[in-house]
C-alpha cells in the first residue's frame, strides 16, 4: 500500500514570516520612539535604607526671644540747653541666654549729625559720642537687668537748627550667649523708633542784670563791690554754666568758673527753686560806663544771650529785667542774686505793712488787765453794805441822845488839861477830884463809842492840848465848850 506524504502548506510559513517581521517592526518602532529618553539616563544610583533604635536618649528644645519696654512717647521734645530722655529696658522671654548689641540706624532730619549721644546701663555709661556714630560693641549679656537711658543733647548753631527734626531706630540685635556672631544659632531683632525735634519758643539761660559803674574805682574792686552780671534760668532744669564766657563789645571775655561766682559754683538752679541766679564776678574794668554791649556765649562759643546799653551809666544803677528772664530792661536798683525790683516798689511796701500787722493784737492784751482790776473791788462792794446793814440798827440807839447832856461832865476833862500843868497850885486841889471823874469818863467812852465823830473831836483837842503852849490849851478848851 502506498503512503502519500503530506506536504505543509506554503501559507503557513508565510505567516510565520510575517509575523516575525511585524515584531521586529514593533520593536525598533519602540525603541526609536523612547531612544531619547533612554539616552538621557547616563547614571542609576540605588539607596538602602535601615532603622536602627536607641534606648534612654533625650531631646531638649529651646528658645531664643527677648522683647523691649520703651516707656512713654516715642516723639521726643528737648531745647538746645535740656537733653532728651529715652528709657528703653530689655526684657528676657525665652529660655536661652543671649548677648546683644545696640546701635542706630535709618537716620532722617537735618538734625541728626548735630545731635550727641550718652548710653547707661543700670546707671553706668557704656558709650558717649555722636548720635549718628552710635554702635554699641563689645557685645552685652542679657543675665540681670538691663535697663537703658539714652541721652539725647545738642551741640550745633541753634539758629540753624532750632524747630528741625531728627527719627532714627534704636537696633537690639541678640543671638546665643555661645555663638561668635548674630548670624550663627537662634537669633533675635527689635527696634524701637525715636522721634525728636529741637525747640526754641523762648531762651532759657538769658542775661538778667548787670552793674557796668559800682560805687568807687571799679578797676581796683572785687565781688559784689565791683562790676557783675547776673544769669537767669527760665527752665525746669539746672544747668552747669562752666566755661561759658561774657564778651564785651572789645571782645574780652571773663570765662565762668567757681572761683568768680557768688555761689562758689557754675550750676544755675532751675526757675523757682530760689537758686536760679548766678552772678559772675568782672573783678576790674570790664564794661566800659560811656556805653557797651554784654554778651553771654555757651562752651560751643554760641551766642546766648546779649544786650546793649549806651552811656553815660549811672553810678551804682544796674541794668536788670523786669520781671526776672522774660521782661524788658530798665536801670533799677542793684539786686545780684534775687529777683529785680524797680524803684517805684521800694521796700517798706512788702514789709512794713507786715511788721505792723503783729502790732494789732498788743493791744488787745491790754484791756485785758482792766477786766481783772474790776472783779478786784467786787468782793469789797458786797462786804461794805453788810457793815452799814448792821448799824443802821443801832442807829436808833442814838435817841438816848438826850443823855448828850452828859457832855456837860466833859468841862470835868477840862480840868485834865489842867492837871498836865502840874506846877500851878490852882490845879492842886482840883487833882484829888480829878482821879474820881477819870474814872466815870471811862464808862462812858465805852457808850459813847456810838458817836464817833464827837470821839474823835475830843481826843484830837485834847491831844493837840498836850503838845502845844499854856495860852494853845486855853484855845483848845474855848474850841471844846464852843462845840458842846
Amino acid at each position: 500500500m502506498v503512503r502519500l506524504k503530506k506536504r505543509k502548506p506554503k501559507n503557513q510559513y508565510k505567516k510565520v514570516i510575517k509575523a516575525s517581521i511585524l515584531r521586529i517592526v514593533i520593536i525598533l518602532i519602540f525603541v526609536g520612539l523612547n531612544w531619547t529618553g533612554f539616552s538621557a539616563v547616563g547614571k542609576t544610583s540605588a539607596y538602602f535604607n535601615d532603622t536602627e533604635s536607641s534606648n534612654l536618649n533625650s531631646c531638649q528644645s529651646g528658645a531664643l526671644d527677648f522683647s523691649l519696654n520703651a516707656p512713654g512717647d516715642s516723639s521726643l521734645n528737648f531745647t538746645p540747653y535740656k537733653a532728651a530722655v529715652r528709657n528703653i529696658w530689655v526684657i528676657d522671654q525665652g529660655s536661652l541666654l543671649f548677648q546683644y548689641i545696640i546701635k542706630g540706624t535709618d537716620f532722617a532730619g537735618p538734625l541728626c549729625p548735630s545731635l550727641d549721644l550718652e548710653a547707661r546701663l543700670n546707671g553706668e555709661t557704656k558709650y558717649n559720642g555722636t548720635l549718628t556714630g552710635f554702635v554699641l560693641n563689645p557685645p552685652v549679656y542679657s543675665s540681670g537687668p538691663n535697663n537703658w537711658e539714652f541721652i539725647i543733647s545738642f551741640s550745633g548753631d541753634i539758629e540753624t537748627y532750632k524747630n528741625t527734626p531728627c527719627q532714627f531706630y534704636f537696633d537690639f540685635e541678640g543671638w546665643q550667649d555661645n555663638l561668635g556672631n548674630y548670624s550663627n544659632g537662634f537669633s533675635d531683632i527689635e527696634r524701637v523708633y525715636t522721634h525728636l525735634m529741637m525747640l526754641r519758643d523762648e531762651k532759657i539761660i538769658v542775661l538778667n542784670e548787670f552793674l557796668p559803674n559800682p560805687e568807687g574805682d571799679e578797676c581796683s574792686l572785687q565781688g559784689l563791690e565791683g562790676e557783675w552780671v547776673e544769669i537767669y534760668n527760665n527752665g525746669d532744669q539746672p544747668v552747669n554754666l562752666e566755661d561759658w564766657f561774657i564778651r564785651d563789645a572789645a571782645l574780652n571775655a571773663v570765662v565762668i568758673s567757681s572761683s568768680n561766682t557768688h555761689t562758689g559754683s557754675t550750676i544755675i538752679g532751675s526757675k523757682g527753686s530760689g537758686t536760679e541766679w548766678l552772678v559772675v564776678f568782672m573783678n576790674g574794668c570790664f564794661l566800659d560806663n560811656n556805653g557797651d554791649s554784654v554778651s553771654l556765649y555757651n562752651n560751643s562759643n554760641q551766642l546766648i544771650d546779649s544786650y546793649t546799653y549806651s552811656g553815660p551809666a549811672p553810678e551804682n544803677k544796674s541794668y536788670a529785667r523786669y520781671p526776672d528772664g522774660t521782661g524788658p530792661w530798665y536801670d533799677p536798683i542793684p539786686t545780684p542774686g534775687g529777683p529785680n525790683i524797680l524803684e517805684l516798689e521800694p521796700k517798706p511796701e512788702p514789709v512794713e505793712p507786715v511788721e505792723p500787722e503783729p502790732v494789732e493784737p498788743e493791744p488787745e492784751p491790754k484791756p485785758e488787765p482792766v477786766e481783772l482790776v474790776e472783779p478786784e473791788p467786787e468782793p469789797v462792794e458786797p462786804v461794805e453794805p453788810v457793815e452799814p446793814v448792821e448799824p443802821v440798827e443801832p442807829e436808833p440807839e442814838p435817841e438816848p441822845v438826850e443823855p448828850e447832856p452828859e457832855p456837860e461832865p466833859k468841862p470835868e476833862p477840862e480840868p485834865e488839861p489842867e492837871l498836865t500843868p502840874a506846877p500851878e497850885p490852882e490845879i492842886e486841889p482840883t487833882e484829888p477830884a480829878e482821879p474820881q471823874p477819870t474814872p466815870e469818863p471811862e464808862p462812858q467812852p465805852a457808850d459813847i463809842p456810838n458817836n464817833d465823830s464827837s470821839n474823835g473831836s475830843v481826843g484830837g483837842e485834847s491831844n493837840s492840848g498836850n503838845g502845844d503852849d499854856e495860852g494853845n490849851n486855853g484855845g483848845g478848851a474855848d474850841s471844846d465848850s464852843s462845840k458842846i
